[in-house]
């Protein structure tokens, strides 16, 4: 330790400066966290899937490779405070609880990826099929499977609130190109509420109140090497588009809902500024150029 502060190795400014380290099988690919933030479930490029304990500083549990199926970040999540789930070798998904430090349910099989919301109400398990069949979080009873939705090939993008809408993207091939689009899903009743068509634009970030999708939209330019930010407000129900603004020559960030119960901005980040916008109407009531990335 002493040598380290004299060194100052991984002094990297007044902020951050590490308390504590561990090792895993092979080179750390994907890391996610729990909702308190007390566990970290991290996936290795041997195959290997970590749980740790933060507050105690101890390795829970270590996944073989020979039991969990290497589908990356897709192929693992934790549902709630107290349960960690993932696909393992024989496409099932594994409920393991955190608590008990015991694996307690195999859900379905010939699964590729799970997925949760930030409370763990619902549990979404995948195939490789066009629907998702929907598990509730607490119980782990089957409420249903949603209406299938084609496409040429997978998306890596899916987002559930905590009212149970699911938004999730399908990409489909027009002449070698991709084309993008959007649906939006009611998990307590599998009902498809609204489809919307994204074109050639990608979706960034999404966040749902008030039965109005907030979506964040890159409209990439010259391939990779320009962008477009649009933001739009899109009606759950009927898919009308409520306003749109563009912010031009900026890559996209991400979206963030105020705290404050009155509140009418939200923020909108790009690549180089941090941006107010009216949630009612999109305008920009503050924008501020940035030297770097936020986080």
């Amino acid at each position: 330790m002493i040598l380290t502060e004299s060194t100052r190795a991984y002094d990297i400014g007044e902020v951050y400066k590490p308390q504590y380290q561990f090792e895993t099988t092979g080179k750390i690919e994907y890391i996610k966290e729990s909702v308190d933030m007390d566990t970290l479930a991290i996936y290795d490029d041997a195959g290997f899937l970590t749980l740790y304990d933060v507050e105690k500083q101890e390795i829970i549990e270590v996944i073989g490779a020979e039991e969990y199926d290497s589908f990356g970040s897709y192929g693992y999540t934790f549902l709630g405070e107290d349960k960690f789930v993932y696909v393992n070798a024989d496409g099932k998904a594994c409920v393991y609880d955190l608590e008990a430090k015991a694996l307690i349910q195999k859900l379905e099989e010939g699964l590729s990826s799970v997925d949760t919301d930030m409370a763990g109400k619902y549990l979404l398990l995948k195939g490789y099929d066009d629907c998702y069949q929907v598990y509730d979080g607490n119980t782990l009873e089957k409420i249903g499977a949603t209406p299938e939705m084609p496409s040429d090939m997978s998306s890596d993008y899916q987002f559930i609130s905590s009212e149970g809408l699911l938004a999730d993207v399908t990409i489909a091939l027009v002449e070698g190109n991709p084309t993008y689009n959007l649906f939006l899903m009611d998990l307590n009743t599998m009902e498809l509420l609204t489809q919307y068509p994204l074109g050639r634009m990608v979706l960034e970030d999404i966040k749902i109140k008030d039965g109005i999708a907030y979506l964040l939209l890159a409209e990439y330019v010259q391939g990779y090497l320009d962008c477009n930010t649009h933001v739009a407000a899109l009606s759950v129900t009927s898919g009308e588009v409520l306003w749109e603004t563009i912010i031009e020559r900026e890559f996209a960030g991400f979206l963030q809902f105020p705290d404050a119960a009155d509140a009418t901005d939200m923020l909108v980040t790009t690549g180089e500024s941090v941006v107010l916008m009216n949630m009612q109407n999109g305008e920009i009531n503050l924008k501020d150029s940035i030297e770097a990335s936020p986080l």
